[in-house]
């Protein structure tokens, strides 16, 4: 059983788009926190990259319209951030 069939297509769409941009905000929490990343230049750009990406994929899953297009696009917005925080345990 998966979501959709669960709670119908629509629900489902509103709980991904809710939850993709609640990772936006929550992405920034430790960059606004005093502490080790404390607006950290280096990470900075990674993370408006990833949320930029994941922003742009907001309207098309909330359509629930091409849902392979936004799962390819938030697995990149990912991506860029895990680069993001392995440059920054590296460094």
């Amino acid at each position: 059983m998966t979501l959709p069939v669960i709670i119908g297509e629509k629900n489902a769409a509103w709980h991904a788009t809710f939850f993709m941009l609640l990772s936006v905000i929550v992405l920034f929490i430790p960059f606004l926190q005093p502490g080790p990343y404390y607006l950290d230049p280096l990470f900075i750009p990674f993370a408006i990259t990833a949320a930029y990406i994941t922003l742009l994929c907001l309207p098309s899953a909330y359509q629930a319209k091409d849902l392979e297009r936004v799962r390819r696009n938030t697995l990149a917005a990912m991506g860029i951030a895990l680069v993001g925080f392995l440059i920054g345990a590296l460094f």
